[in-house]
């Protein structure tokens, strides 16, 4: 029997919520009040727990719009400097022709061949814009190889830097929005993984109380009705270090690793499973009952990309 667990939040609180009102109901004498004592589970804290995750992900969203409005007003502050930017990297790369490796002391990323790398996001525009500034004040007044230029365009390093300082408060700004986005992310995934990784226990508890009865994990919020379900691609990037646990993988599919090296599958999420290597074909089959399982990456500095294929929950539209 395969159970389609959540993979929303939402869906995990209102599975969490379930269980609680059974559980509660049940009391004592229920099937799983000994189990969860013995393994540290409370369903209503872990309802409450999947409230807080919800709202650090509302919080998270809202922290990301904030980021959106003050990257927008940051880029709109920088049209100026970004035009007089250009302007200068090429007047700096004619003036140095065929030596173009000599922009690399203003800051400007070029190949040897001439062409310039340009960052385009905010912060690329910024810290070039910054790096030219600075390297201009090296040079004594008039004697900077860009002077010449930025007279006859008639604006002067000074219009610049003063630019560049009028969009530090929504360069700040963005980047105390993203990094609180940031934040409630990972508060949220830190409270949902722990009630994910009992809610699984718990089923896997009722699936060997009533081995025949499949319906009866039902009575608990769980859904086995495949019906609702349709294939999904799944790819996901793991940090150096970090663990994803991967829900309602089809059986039979193969697990990929697109990106990474040292990477391993422990199947389930028992602390005695044994975690397994990608063959050299970075390919690992779904096995019958392995529908949750956790990847590893272990490598020390670089993200490891994997693709799985889960059975996720249909979207209805209005619902």
């Amino acid at each position: 029997m395969m159970i389609l667990f959540p993979v929303s939040i939402n869906g995990e609180s209102k599975l969490a919520n379930g269980i609680d009102i059974k559980t509660t109901a049940d009391g004592v004498s229920g099937e799983l009040y000994q189990f969860n004592i013995d393994h540290g589970i409370s369903p209503h804290s872990n309802y409450l727990g999947s409230l807080v995750a919800m709202d650090k992900e509302d919080a998270a969203d809202q922290f990301d719009r904030d980021g959106k409005k003050y990257n927008q007003q940051w880029g709109l502050g920088l049209v100026d400097a970004k035009k007089w930017i250009r302007g200068i990297v090429q007047s700096l790369k004619v003036d140095n022709k065929p030596v173009y490796t000599l922009l690399g002391d203003w800051g400007i990323n070029i190949t040897a061949n001439g062409k310039i790398m340009y960052d385009e996001t905010n912060l690329g525009w910024q810290t070039l814009g910054e790096a030219i500034v600075a390297k201009n004040g090296t040079y004594g007044i008039g004697l900077s190889p860009i002077f010449q230029y930025m007279n006859t365009q008639q604006f002067t390093i000074t219009m610049l830097s003063d630019a560049l300082t009028a969009t530090d408060g929504f360069k700040t700004e963005a980047g105390v929005a993203y990094n609180a986005a940031k934040t409630a992310r990972q508060l949220s995934k830190t409270l949902i993984d722990v009630i994910r990784a009992d809610d699984h226990l718990m089923a896997e508890k009722l699936v060997v109380l009533h081995p025949i009865d499949t319906q009866h994990v039902t009575e608990y919020g769980y859904d086995t009705n495949m019906a609702n379900a349709s294939e999904w691609d799944q790819v996901s990037i793991i940090l150096p270090g970090e663990t994803l646990i991967v829900h309602n993988a089809k059986e039979g599919t193969d697990i990929e690793k697109l990106e990474g090296g040292d990477v391993t599958i422990t199947p389930g999420l028992k602390d005695t499973a044994v975690p397994k290597l990608f063959p050299t074909n970075n390919l690992l089959n779904v096995y019958k009952g392995m529908h949750t399982f956790r990847i590893k990456n272990n490598a020390l500095s670089c993200e490891a990309k994997v693709k799985t294929t889960v059975m996720k929950k249909k979207t209805v539209r209005g619902k």
